[in-house]
């Protein structure tokens, strides 16, 4: 009788910290259908939980934004703002070609994911 645990039952903690896992995604600015003067992109690489916000601040353009109950609101980029042309004139945006009627940072990257910020009037 041994009593003895057999070596090698639990393996060791990994020597190397887990590295987070990222997600690399596509994003670009398009204001055709304003005056055409904004536009931008990138293919930034984030850690998982990056939003739809993160993405355009990887832009390097300059955003104007306020927080809302409802999450962040974009208003202006690259200095073309919501309401410089008559009627519902602004910014939205899609992922993978769908647009998405919520906050922009309540919107989730995945891997691979394509955002679009448009200007619409």
């Amino acid at each position: 009788e041994s009593g003895a645990a057999s070596a090698g039952t639990v393996s060791p903690p990994s020597a190397a910290p887990a590295q987070p896992a990222t997600v690399t995604v596509s994003v670009s600015v398009d204001s055709s259908a304003a005056d055409g003067r904004v536009s931008g992109g990138a293919n930034p690489t984030f850690e998982q939980g990056a939003t739809v916000y993160d993405a355009l601040m990887a832009c390097s353009l300059s955003v104007n934004a306020s927080s809302t109950p409802l999450g962040i609101y974009v208003s202006a980029i690259g200095g073309l703002a919501e309401k410089e042309y008559p009627g519902e004139s602004g910014w939205k945006f899609s992922v993978n070609g769908e647009v998405i009627m919520r906050a922009c940072d309540s919107v989730v990257l995945q891997d691979g994911d394509v955002v679009r910020w448009f200007y619409v009037r």
